[in-house]
């Protein structure tokens, strides 16, 4: 004997196939409908970035000037910048003079880690 017809109420396993399916296709639509919105602000995102960026160099360019004491002035203009901002570069002695000096330190820190190599490879052995 066969059975009867099964009403309209039953759940079947492919009912719980084609809901998930629904789901699965509004939950797609809808971030395909956030995804194209994303798309089409873009441009407008990136221009106001790119504004406000170049507002940022400019604001920042505006505060640091040559007269700005923050900045880290340079060593070799020091007596200079003392007598005038306007002064001239200093004398070719001096530059001189502050080049042997720096290659007098470089050769003695060079000769200064040969030594210390050379002694904690005499401890390693």
């Amino acid at each position: 004997m066969r059975r009867a017809r099964r009403n309209g109420k039953t759940h079947t396993p492919l009912d719980d196939k084609q809901k998930a399916l629904i789901e699965q296709q509004e939950k797609l639509r809808l971030k395909m409908d956030r995804l194209q919105r994303l798309i089409e602000e873009a441009p407008k995102l990136a221009e106001e970035q790119e504004k406000k960026r170049r507002e940022d160099m400019a604001r920042s360019n505006r505060r640091s000037r040559r007269s700005d004491v923050s900045v880290l002035q340079d060593k070799r203009y020091e007596h200079t910048m003392h007598v005038s901002m306007t002064a001239s570069r200093p004398s070719r002695k001096t530059l001189k003079a502050e080049k042997r000096e720096a290659r007098l330190k470089f050769l003695a820190l060079f000769i200064l880690l040969a030594l210390l190599l050379l002694g904690l490879r005499h401890l390693m052995s």
